[in-house]
């Protein structure tokens, strides 16, 4: 892989000849902020878009996926449909819950699952 003969890089290079002296690119604090949340919003609104693309025809599944990553237990709530095979929804922490004595059991799951299948309907 050579960064200076890939296609992006390129991509670059032909449009910083057009682009006025003036310009000046975004500083860090707002690349790590506001344009990393305006891409964020962009990236979910897409997925869920296609999550409800002939939705109506085709259906979408939900799933899930149970994790433990550096002690911290974890659930993924993921859904698929005929335009985009996964997608994830949400992935929610629950230290909380385990701490107060609770389980990863069905009901807690289903409480977690319930708020994006009725956003999907």
């Amino acid at each position: 892989f050579s960064l200076a003969s890939h296609h992006k890089f390129l991509r670059v290079l032909s449009l910083s000849k057009i682009v006025s002296k003036k310009y000046v690119p975004p500083g860090r604090n707002k690349v790590a902020g506001e344009l990393l949340d305006l891409n964020y919003q962009l990236y979910k609104q897409k997925n869920l878009d296609l999550l409800q693309k002939e939705a109506n025809v085709f259906g979408i599944s939900f799933f899930g996926d149970g994790a433990t990553v550096k002690k911290s237990p974890l659930i993924n709530i993921l859904a698929s449909s005929v335009h985009l095979s996964v997608g994830c929804l949400r992935i929610v922490d629950c230290t909380g819950h385990l701490e107060s004595d609770g389980r990863k059991d069905a009901t807690f799951i289903s409480e977690l699952f319930l708020p994006h299948i009725t956003e999907m309907e």
